[in-house]
C-alpha cells in the first residue's frame, strides 16, 4: 500500500507528463503485472529510467530542448549497445563510399571511429547524403597496408545543426575475406 508521501510524489510526476507519456508508463506497469504477477509503480518505472540515464552517463550539455536531449539519450544508448558487441576504436582512416548500385565516383571522408561491427564518419555537405538502410560500398585505407573493401548499411544519420553536413553511422555487413585480417589489425593499432 502506498504511503501518503508516495502518492504525492507520483501525483507530482504524473502532472508533468503528457497523455501519451502517462499511457506508456501505465502500459509498462500492466505488462509487468500480466507477465510476472507483480505491478511496477509509476515511481518504480520513472526511477528505472533515471537509473538507466545515470548508467549511460547522459549529459544535457548543449541540449536546448527535450528533443535534443532525446537525441543525446538515443545516441548514448546506441553507442552503449554497439560497444557491448564490438569495442570502438577512435582512429582516423581514409574512407571512400558510394551507393552499392551506383557507378558514380566515390565520396571521401575520414573515420571518426570504427569497430568490427561498423564505422562512423562525417560528410561535409548534404548533397548526395546516403539514406537510412541504404547499402554502401566502402573502402577503408590506412595508407600503408592496402585498402579494405567492405559493404555496409547506413544505420543512422545525424545532420549538423548548421545544416552543413552530417555524421553517418554504418553497420558493416560484409568485409572481403582477403581483407579481414588487415581490417582486424586496424583495430589493434591503438
Amino acid at each position: 500500500m502506498k504511503t501518503q508521501s508516495q502518492k504525492e510524489i507520483t501525483s507530482r510526476l504524473v502532472a508533468l507528463l503528457n497523455k501519451e507519456e502517462i499511457e506508456f508508463i501505465n502500459r509498462l506497469g500492466v505488462d509487468a503485472l500480466f507477465s510476472t504477477g507483480q505491478r511496477l509503480t509509476k515511481v518504480d518505472i520513472i526511477a528505472a529510467f533515471v537509473d538507466v540515464m545515470m548508467q549511460l552517463d547522459i549529459s544535457s550539455i548543449g541540449a536546448k530542448d527535450k528533443s535534443e536531449l532525446v537525441k543525446e539519450i538515443m545516441s548514448a544508448a546506441k553507442e552503449y549497445s554497439e560497444q557491448r558487441k564490438y569495442p570502438r576504436v577512435k582512429r582516423s582512416f581514409q574512407v571512400s563510399f558510394r551507393a552499392i548500385e551506383s557507378l558514380d565516383d566515390y565520396s571521401n571522408s575520414t573515420t571518426e571511429d570504427l569497430s568490427l561491427g561498423g564505422l562512423r564518419f562525417e560528410i561535409n555537405k548534404l548533397e548526395g547524403l546516403p539514406q537510412i538502410n541504404q547499402a554502401l560500398e566502402i573502402i577503408i585505407d590506412d595508407g600503408a597496408g592496402g585498402p579494405v573493401k567492405a559493404v555496409g548499411t547506413v544505420a543512422w544519420i545525424s545532420k549538423k545543426e548548421n545544416g552543413d553536413g552530417a555524421k553517418v553511422g554504418v553497420k558493416l555487413t560484409y568485409v572481403r575475406k582477403e581483407d579481414w585480417e588487415r581490417f582486424k589489425s586496424y583495430l589493434e593499432k591503438r
